[in-house]
């Protein structure tokens, strides 16, 4: 699969996430949202691993932060449903949130400063 062609895989995996917030916030609370949150967090791991496999990206210690970060969000999420730990969940889900943000962050700054060395 060419890269431009797996950049539909990005796109529809963040299509799908958007819907599935939306959803969620719209009062959706089962089966869609979360069909529409794996899939598009599958479809977006599976365009990142297109990438590196064929060398457009270059990943480094930050990928750490992505398999930590969702596994606070998920364990958030189940601490939501119980009540002896509802409130943590918040915490966990603001941790995951922040740890997955910052590896976007650091991922496209590392592309970014390896694009620029490929130029000069």
């Amino acid at each position: 699969m060419t890269m431009g062609k797996s950049n539909y895989l990005m796109m529809v995996g963040g299509i799908f996430l958007a819907t599935a917030i939306v959803l969620r916030i719209s009062g959706v609370s089962w089966f869609w949202p979360v069909v529409l949150f794996s899939l598009g967090g599958v479809l977006k791991l599976i365009y990142l691993s297109i990438g590196v496999r064929q060398g457009r990206f270059v990943i480094g210690r930050e990928v750490l932060l992505l398999p930590i970060g969702v596994s606070l969000v998920i364990t958030g999420v189940f601490f939501k449903n119980q009540p002896q730990l509802i409130h943590m969940y918040g915490w966990f889900i603001a941790g995951g949130v922040s740890l997955k943000t910052t590896f976007v962050f650091l991922f496209f700054r590392r592309q970014r400063r390896m694009r620029l060395e490929v130029v000069h």
